[in-house]
């Protein structure tokens, strides 16, 4: 991993729900290339029922764990910006995908 970088990067992917195929290919791809960087974990989460509110659940929780990175694919993504500011604003990298 390039020394710039910090070490033990924490990227969580939040999807719109767990069990789905699509998220779950999206999820493997991450884990490939979080073990070709090394000091990378990748932490895969999100709803069962897709709802914002359980998606909100898991970002606060996420903020809790400060991790560096929240990737999201938003069940509503207006109803995600207050949650995902507060992400940002304590220094997350936050991207809607």
């Amino acid at each position: 991993m390039n020394p710039a970088y910090a070490e033990n990067v924490k990227i969580a992917l939040v999807v719109k729900s767990l069990g789905n195929g699509f998220f779950d290919a999206a999820n493997k791809g991450a884990e490939e290339a979080a073990k070709e960087l090394g000091d990378v974990e990748v932490i895969y989460t999100g709803p069962t029922k897709a709802t914002a509110e359980a998606q909100i659940e898991a970002i606060n929780s996420l903020i809790a764990q400060k991790v560096n990175a929240i990737a999201v694919s938003a069940n509503d993504a207006d109803a995600l910006v207050p949650v995902l500011k507060k992400a940002m604003e304590r220094g997350i990298t936050v991207i809607s995908w």
